[in-house]
């Protein structure tokens, strides 16, 4: 990204079925925030999110009525598979929406919106814990996960 979004835009989302249990979004303001269940904030960055280089985001969630919990690791720095965390966001003792196993995770741009390019890479999901760093030893060049012209043109259909 080489600014943040002109709207707010969902790029990450943990679901049981249709039930969303947890979002991750940039902010048009340039911070990153969360929200669990079917759109209650649970955090928002007090960091900025970089441009023009990569960084890494990690959800972890816990389903349920009562205990629910959401919990987002970012990774700000200029090596987005260091070990050093910029900010924790977290929420708990909530109700997410559901008290099932999640089973399906969305990645990319999960919103309408029109003029955003997002690039996404080492796309991981893991029911034991963290996934932590990438491991890669050279940089990958980024390539747009969903073109804006493939984003208005599907939204004319």
């Amino acid at each position: 990204m080489t600014a943040a979004p002109a709207a707010t835009t969902n790029i990450m989302r943990m679901m049981v079925g249709s039930t969303i249990i947890a979002t991750v979004r940039l902010n048009t303001t340039g911070k990153l925030a969360f929200l669990y269940s079917s759109g209650t904030t649970g955090g928002t960055s007090s960091n900025s999110f970089p441009t023009n280089q990569w960084f890494r985001v990690e959800m972890k969630a816990v389903a349920s009525t009562t205990v629910g919990s959401v919990d987002v690791r970012c990774y700000f720095g200029a090596d987005p598979d260091s070990t050093t965390i910029t900010e924790t966001l977290s929420v708990s003792s909530v109700n997410t929406g559901s008290n099932s196993a999640m089973d399906r995770l969305r990645a990319g741009i999960i919103s309408s919106v029109t003029s955003t390019d997002v690039w996404e890479d080492d796309i991981a999901w893991s029911d034991v814990d963290w996934i932590g760093p990438a491991a890669s030893s050279t940089a990958a060049t980024p390539v747009p996960l969903v073109s804006s012209a493939a984003v208005v043109q599907a939204s004319t259909w």
